[in-house]
Formats: structure tokens, C-alpha cells, sequence
């Protein structure tokens, strides 16, 4: 885009500039020089001269700037991200399967107060 506005800009105002100045340097020389051509011509190209010089310092700073981005180095590619497998939650009501204990269990020792809370009579001597 500045390449593009900094010609247009160019352009017109070189465009403005030569022609006032063709037009005013062959009416003076040829003597059929009029006050509008003179001094209308003089407001013209110093109109067109900043338009002209903005254009070219625009193409000054694109050439700049393609250059400096040659320059530099080109950003790193972004990692692939391992896409995750998404958590499922467990539905209310469903167990998991039961699986063997690594460790056999300690074998239960049956007390007295065991006995009596399930209305065993304790073994008589």
C-alpha cells in the first residue's frame, strides 16, 4: 500500500510540476507570456514540488523497509500442539471394574466386641 500511494503521489505531483513549468518556460521564451501563466504556473509547481517529494521519500521508505525485513530473521513456526484426549467424567451409577489387590490382605481378626455386635454368643470354655 505505500508502494502503491508513494507512485500516485509521485505521479501527480510530477505530473503538476513539469507541465506548469513546460507550459510557463515556453511562454516566456516565445514572449506570449501572460500574467496567468506566470504567476498561476509559479502556484502550481510549488504545489506539485511537496506532492513530488512526499512520493518519493514514500518509495525511499518502502525500499527501506523491504530491506530491513529482508534483514531480519523469519519468525520461528509455531509447535504443533498434541491435541489432548478431554477428560470424561464418570456417569452417577456406574462402578469401575474391581481389580486384584497387589497385596494380599491382612487376614481379619475377629474380637469379642466383634462377636457381640453381630450377636454372637462368645465361645465358652
Amino acid at each position: 500500500m505505500l508502494v502503491v500511494g508513494s507512485l500516485a503521489a509521485t505521479v501527480a505531483g510530477g505530473a503538476l510540476s513539469f507541465r506548469a513549468l513546460d507550459t510557463m518556460t515556453s511562454t516566456l521564451l516565445d514572449g506570449s507570456a501572460t500574467g496567468v501563466e506566470v504567476y498561476a504556473g509559479q502556484a502550481i509547481i510549488t504545489l506539485g514540488a511537496p506532492i513530488l517529494g512526499a512520493g518519493l521519500i514514500g518509495l525511499a521508505l518502502a525500499v527501506a523497509l523491504a530491506a530491513a525485513k529482508r534483514l531480519a530473521p523469519a519468525p520461528a513456526a509455531p509447535e504443533p500442539v498434541a491435541e489432548e484426549e478431554p477428560e470424561v467424567e464418570e456417569e452417577p451409577g456406574v462402578e469401575e471394574e474391581l481389580t486384584a489387590p497387589s497385596e494380599p490382605a491382612a487376614p481379619y481378626a475377629a474380637s469379642p466386641a466383634d462377636a457381640v455386635e453381630r450377636d454372637e454368643a462368645p465361645a465358652a470354655r
